[in-house]
């Protein structure tokens, strides 16, 4: 996991088998999870504990991946956008427009 990575997310699916944990495994898994994501760590359990481990490992791996490639593809998105706003400013003479109050509103005149 890259040290970018601060988010773990869990889904509910997972609640029941951790629900089969005593209270002392659930923290120990969770302590792991942190470890996982904070430091690249794999923690030392043995059966069932790593089996689970192993698959909430996974879902983070790809929820991490989904997020890596969601801010890519908005970067370049916002990379898209800037560069036709910047080349549709500066088409026309090289330099963008300077219009003023009086070329867009013509003044109100008393009677």
């Amino acid at each position: 996991m890259k040290k970018d990575a601060n988010t773990i997310l869990l889904f509910t699916e997972h609640r029941a088998a951790i629900d089969y944990l005593s209270d002392e495994d659930a923290g120990k898994l969770t302590k792991a999870l942190f470890a996982y994501v904070d430091e690249s760590k794999l923690p030392d359990f043995n059966g069932p504990m790593m089996s689970l481990f192993t698959v909430i490992r996974t879902q983070i791996d790809r929820s991490h991946e989904a997020y890596k490639a969601k801010c890519e593809r908005n970067s370049a998105n916002a990379k898209k956008r800037f560069a036709v706003h910047s080349t549709s400013a500066t088409a026309s003479s090289g330099n963008p427009s300077q219009a003023n109050v009086s070329e867009r509103m013509p003044l109100l005149r008393s009677q």
